[in-house]
């Protein structure tokens, strides 16, 4: 029979066998995180070598660090449970995220500019057909 001095019950904390079935998901991508890291290190490393590429090599090194630390985050967390290794994780892969849009922004305009310079050189090309005619 409980009294009113005892001690409240401690909370239950998240067993690591729930942890590792959570992010077993992520902990299988694990590997994949790390090549891709790896890959785009690498990829970054190839476009400093160029004056023009340093402007845009750092985006996929930074992915690469983010994506290998996000691989390591998940496997520590599985492993032991820890919630800020988790945390730690999400934060690298939103990160990623984060730069991935970005990029996706900068090629939607890319692409756009690249059309309405085809259909320029298109209309100048038109023009100038009709006026040799």
């Amino acid at each position: 029979m409980a009294t009113p001095y005892q001690a409240p019950m401690a909370p239950k904390h998240a067993q690591p066998d729930v942890v590792g079935q959570m992010l077993s998901p992520l902990v299988h991508c694990a590997g994949w995180l790390q090549l891709i890291g790896w890959a785009n290190i690498i990829l970054g490393a190839l476009y400093c070598l160029t004056i023009v590429g340093i402007i845009i090599g750092w985006l996929p090194i930074w992915i690469g660090i983010s994506c290998k630390s996000a691989g390591e985050a998940f496997k520590n967390a599985q492993a032991t449970g820890d919630p800020n290794e988790i945390y730690r994780g999400n934060r690298n892969l939103a990160t990623v995220i984060k730069i991935v849009g970005v990029l996706v922004i900068i090629n939607i305009a890319l692409l756009c500019l690249y059309l309405l310079a085809a259909l320029l050189f298109f209309a100048v090309g038109l023009t100038a057909a009709a006026a040799n005619a």
